[in-house]
């Protein structure tokens, strides 16, 4: 009897926690300075630094699943480029004195799209595509999760893609793809009894030693990895927010088709996979990413992690832009 009560008593102590942090914000732990504009976007922030001049074109960062947008920092810093950071739907703005400086942009507009899933960070990207750029070449870089953000956003306007002909261009980093999964590590805290469980596991896990095991996950520490790594938990604004995220990479994977390529027939694109990637199935990616025909490179990256461009700067091809002095843009 006593067994039975005390189970008991866990699941309503299990009860109470899941709704009491289900919706409970989520403070951030860090904040940089920006010198830029911010542009609040559906339930997105856009950071927008500018070219000094005449840009020659214009780099779009999209971050992965639980990242921030300085996971890009110090990738694209060419100050003839435009470089616009897109954080994820209900995720921090993490620059000083954000709520001050953000403005709500003038052509935003509602979205037929839940908050947290793919499609609705795929459907800001095309605002910016349609609003913020200021030259005719563009590249999108996509980490993760992000990637499928931006492929999603070329399956939903194929034609505003395709309007760019060869001067769009796609870096889809590690990324979720079509007919992918995650890792098999993960597979149990990605299953409806894991991701029912989590809101009230978000206490435990933001005291995780994040630098530590950003170790195991991501290997040794390399540039700003582990820094990155130890502040995961709390760039989300809430755990139901995770909680969409997770269930909806996974239907977004299973759901749509290799196909998908097929969609960009004149764009440069590139697939950089990990050689140890714990996040997510390396050969699943690898599969799917083969899929794609020759048209777009696929580059396996060897002594690297799922957080590849910290690990391997120098590998993220270079930008193509015309006019542009060839240089290595992750230097």
């Amino acid at each position: 009897m006593n067994g039975w009560l005390l189970v008991v008593g866990l699941v309503a102590l299990t009860l109470v926690l899941r709704r009491r942090y289900l919706d409970r914000p989520t403070q951030p732990i860090y904040a940089k300075d920006f010198d830029g504009e911010i542009y609040r976007i559906g339930a997105c922030h856009a950071l927008v630094r500018r070219a000094s001049g005449e840009p020659r074109g214009t780099v779009i960062c999209v971050p992965g699943f639980l990242e921030e947008v300085w996971y890009f920092d110090g990738l694209y810093d060419d100050s003839q480029i435009d470089c616009i950071y897109l954080n994820n739907a209900d995720y921090h703005d993490l620059t000083v004195a954000a709520a001050a400086r953000a403005v709500q942009a003038s052509w935003d507009q509602p979205l037929p799209y839940a908050v947290g899933t793919i499609e609705h960070d795929a459907a800001v990207v095309n605002l910016i595509l349609e609003n913020l750029l200021r030259s005719p070449q563009v590249r999108l870089h996509g980490h993760s999760r992000g990637a499928a953000v931006v492929l999603e956003a070329a399956l939903q306007a194929p034609h505003l893609h395709r309007r760019f002909g060869s001067d769009i261009e796609y870096v889809l980093e590690t990324p979720v793809l079509p007919q992918g999964r995650i890792h098999p590590s993960l597979a149990l805290a990605a299953t409806p009894i894991g991701l029912w469980l989590l809101p009230a596991l978000m206490p435990l896990l933001r005291r995780l030693p994040m630098r530590l095991l950003g170790r195991l996950v991501f290997g040794p520490p390399s540039g700003q990895k582990l820094e990155l790594a130890s502040r995961l938990w709390f760039n989300a604004k809430r755990a139901r927010t995770i909680v969409t995220n997770v269930r909806n990479i996974e239907s977004w994977m299973a759901s749509r088709s290799t196909a998908a390529y097929d969609i960009l027939p004149n764009a440069r694109m590139w697939i950089l996979i990990a050689e140890m990637d714990f996040i997510l199935s390396r050969r699943d990616m690898a599969r799917s990413a083969h899929q794609a025909g020759t048209r777009i490179q696929v580059l396996e990256i060897p002594a690297t992690s799922h957080m590849l461009a910290q690990d391997a700067p120098g590998e993220i091809p270079l930008v193509q832009f015309d006019a542009i002095n060839s240089q290595n843009m992750s230097a």
